[in-house]
C-alpha cells in the first residue's frame, strides 16, 4: 500500500486503486513499480481535486484469509494471469476497514471530491456496493462500505462457474438491486475528446451525473499522458460550464470602496465558480462593441446623470451582456445560493424571456441574447424620456416591469433579511441557523448590498472574505453540499 499525502494532516476522502506488481510466482503485472509515471499522474489527478489517493497491491490482497484458496481457484481455471488484477482488487478492497471508493489507474475525476456525494466521505446508496459504470466489461469505478466490498468479494470467491467478475456483477445488480447498485457515473474520454485531445462536445448533457472519465488502454499507449488528458478534460468541461456575467470598471467605483473592489471581484468569482458557474467580468470595452453604444452614450452625456459615472456604467452593462450573448448577469455583491448550474445554466428561466430575479431591481437578470437586445431600445427610450431626472437603470427596470416588458420574480434575498449571527458561530443546532436556513430555502442568490450590509452589520466594513465565510457556513448548515463545488479549476 502506498499513500501520497501526510496522513497526520490529511482529512481528505480516500480514493483507492490496485496495481498487481507480480512480486511472486503469479505474474500478473502490467505496471512493475509504484513509482511508474502512470501511477504518479493518476495520484496527482485525484490529489488536485481534493482526494487522498492510495495504491493497493497483492500484499494487501494477501491479508484476506481466503487469498491462497482464491488464487488457486484462478490458476485451476487457467485464468490469464494478466487479468488477475481484476479479481484481486476486490479482495484488497475488502480488507480496508472502511471500504470506500475505488478507481482503476485509467480513471480520473471530472470534478472535485465534493461532487462525489457530499465530499467523497459519504458513500452513495447507504454504502451498498455500487458499480459506477453501465458497461460491466469496463467496470472500473466502485464504491461501498466494508460490508459492501466483503459481500461482492464473497460472491466472487464462491463463484466456480462463471469465473467472470463482469458476468457476476451483472447478475448481482439485476437479482439483488437492494444490495448491489449500478449507476452511470463514468464517461469514456473518446466521447468528448478527439484523437488530438481537443474537446469535441456536441451536447453538454453527456456530463450530466458523471463523476469521472476513463481513458482507454489504447489511448494511454499513445503519445499522451494522464496529465495531458487531465488538462484536456478540464477544457472540455469548461466549454460546457454556464456563464454568469458581472460588470466592473475599477476607475468608476466609489472612492470609499475602490481599494477593496478588486478583492470583492475575486471573491465573487470564487463563489460562483464553486457553484459550478463560469464567472466572466465584463467592462466598458465590451459595451462599446454593441451597435447601440453611441446612441446610449449620447443620451447619458446630456442627461441628469452625466457626471454620475457609476449610474452610467449600470446602463452600459446591459449592452455588454447583450453583445456577449446574453444569459445571466449579477451584481458582484450577489452570491449564489440554490442556483444549480445544470438546471439554470443550460435552460434559462421562463424560456429565455428577460427576467429580473430580484423583483424590480436588476441585481440578478437572465434572458437569451435576443431578449437582451430586444430590451435595449426600450431601455434607451425610457432613459431618454426621463433624461432630465436622476434616472438609474433600477428605475428604468421597474418601469419596464410595470409595462410587462420584463418578468419580475422574487427569488433573491437581502442578507439583512435572513442573517442571524448564529450562522457564523459554528453551531448547527442553533435556532438562529435554522431560521436562516428556512428563510433562504429555494432562493437563487443572496444580495450583500451596501444598504443590506449596513443593517446586517457583520459585512458593513468588509464585504470580501467575510461574504465568502458567510457563504461557506450557509452551504455547510443550510445547503448540505447541494449544487456546489463543481469547480474545474484553472486551465
Amino acid at each position: 500500500m502506498r499513500h501520497f499525502l501526510d496522513l497526520k494532516q490529511n482529512k481528505r476522502p480516500i480514493i483507492h486503486t490496485f496495481v498487481c506488481l507480480g512480486v511472486d510466482e503469479y505474474e500478473c503485472a502490467s505496471i512493475y513499480s509504484l513509482e511508474d509515471s502512470r501511477i504518479i499522474e493518476w495520484a496527482n489527478a485525484w490529489i488536485d481535486v481534493g482526494w487522498d489517493p492510495v495504491v493497493l497491491t497483492e500484499k494487501d490482497a494477501k491479508l484476506h484469509p481466503k487469498y491462497d484458496k482464491y488464487v488457486k481457484q484462478l490458476k485451476d481455471a487457467k485464468m490469464p494471469t494478466i487479468r488477475c488484477h481484476r479479481y484481486l482488487r476486490y479482495i484488497a478492497m475488502s480488507m480496508q476497514d472502511d471500504g470506500g471508493w475505488y478507481a482503476d489507474p485509467s480513471v480520473i475525476p471530472l470534478y472535485p471530491s465534493e461532487s462525489f456525494d457530499s465530499d467523497g466521505s459519504k458513500l452513495p446508496n447507504g454504502g451498498n456496493f455500487t458499480v459506477h459504470h453501465g458497461d460491466y466489461a469496463n467496470a472500473n469505478l466502485f464504491s461501498g462500505s466494508n460490508n459492501g466490498w466483503n459481500a461482492v468479494t464473497s460472491a466472487i470467491i464462491d463463484d466456480h462457474e462463471l469465473m467472470s467478475d463482469v458476468a457476476l456483477l451483472s447478475i448481482l445488480t439485476r437479482k439483488s438491486p437492494d444490495a448491489y447498485y449500478r449507476k452511470q457515473s463514468i464517461i469514456n474520454t473518446n466521447h468528448f475528446l478527439d484523437s488530438d485531445l481537443k474537446p469535441d462536445v456536441a451536447n453538454c448533457t453527456i456530463f450530466d451525473s458523471k463523476l469521472a472519465a476513463i481513458i482507454s488502454d489504447q489511448s494511454l499507449e499513445s503519445k499522451y499522458t494522464i496529465k495531458d488528458y487531465q488538462i484536456a478534460i478540464k477544457k472540455a468541461i469548461h466549454m460546457c460550464t454556464p456563464i454568469i456575467y458581472t460588470f466592473f470598471m475599477e476607475e468608476y467605483t466609489n472612492k470609499i470602496t475602490e481599494v477593496r473592489s478588486p478583492t470583492d471581484i475575486e471573491e465573487w468569482k470564487k463563489a460562483w465558480m464553486e457553484a459550478g458557474w463560469q464567472p466572466v467580468v465584463l467592462s466598458l470595452e465590451d459595451a462599446i462593441k454593441h451597435t447601440k453604444y453611441h446612441e446610449l452614450k449620447e443620451i447619458l452625456d446630456r442627461g441628469a446623470i452625466q457626471k454620475h459615472d457609476h449610474e452610467k456604467m449600470c446602463f452600459y452593462r446591459w449592452l455588454a451582456v447583450a453583445v456577449s450573448g446574453g444569459g445571466f448577469m449579477a451584481d458582484y455583491d450577489v452570491y449564489p445560493l440554490d442556483i444549480d448550474s445544470n438546471t439554470y445554466g443550460r435552460i434559462l428561466p421562463n424560456n429565455g424571456k428577460l427576467t429580473s430575479h430580484c423583483g424590480h431591481s436588476p441585481c440578478l437578470v437572465s434572458g437569451n441574447e435576443a431578449e437582451w437586445n430586444r430590451i435595449i431600445p426600450l431601455l434607451l427610450y425610457n432613459l431618454n424620456k426621463h433624461n432630465d431626472q436622476h434616472w438609474s437603470d433600477s428605475i428604468a427596470t421597474r418601469a419596464l416591469v410595470f409595462l410587462g416588458q420584463i418578468i419580475s420574480e422574487r427569488q433573491l434575498v437581502n442578507v439583512h433579511e435572513v442573517h442571524n449571527n448564529a450562522l457564523l458561530s459554528d453551531n448547527s443546532q442553533s435556532s438562529g441557523v435554522k431560521k436562516t436556513c428556512e428563510a433562504t430555502q429555494d432562493k437563487l442568490a443572496v444580495h450583500f448590498s451596501h444598504f443590506s450590509c449596513k443593517k446586517a452589520l457583520f459585512c458593513d466594513k468588509d464585504r470580501s472574505t467575510v461574504l465568502s465565510k458567510w457563504l461557506d457556513h450557509w452551504r455547510r448548515y443550510c445547503n448540505k453540499g447541494k449544487h456546489i463545488h463543481y469547480n474545474i479549476g484553472s486551465i
